[in-house]
């Protein structure tokens, strides 16, 4: 299916928005790319989120950050207070770094996930900055 006609399908049964459209156009621009063969992923994946967010913006409550970093935690197998520590072994940067950019592709800010592990907000920058997903 070529990304056109895809485009006009996803406008077509979600209702989204032009801007959310563009936003859409580019996520399959820059992620097929890198590797052609992931067109379904990125459908799946991030245009259920454009869409949603374009829906449902401010209308559906996001569960409290300290909930998410709870589950998080419990998921990998961790304790919250080596999430919060001072500690920079790489293994715990690397956890901290993939729970920020959980958290805000979920939709909270920087400062909420910065300080839901006791950092500054430029270190939630810098993730984003050196650490392309």
């Amino acid at each position: 299916m070529h990304k056109s006609h895809l485009l006009k399908y996803i406008q077509l049964y979600s209702g989204c928005s032009d801007v959310s459209l563009k936003r859409i156009s580019n996520l399959i621009d820059e992620y097929t790319e890198a590797n052609p063969t992931i067109k379904k992923q990125v459908v799946k994946e991030y245009v259920d989120r454009v869409i949603i967010k374009d829906r449902f913006d401010k209308v559906v409550e996001l569960l409290p950050i300290s909930q998410y970093l709870q589950e998080y935690c419990l998921a990998n197998d961790l304790n919250i207070s080596d999430l919060k520590s001072k500690r920079r072994s790489r293994d715990l940067v690397r956890l901290r770094r993939d729970y920020a950019m959980k958290c805000y592709q979920m939709g909270y800010t920087m400062p909420e996930i910065a300080k839901s592990i006791n950092r500054d907000h430029s270190t939630i920058v810098h993730y984003f900055y050196h650490y392309k997903i």
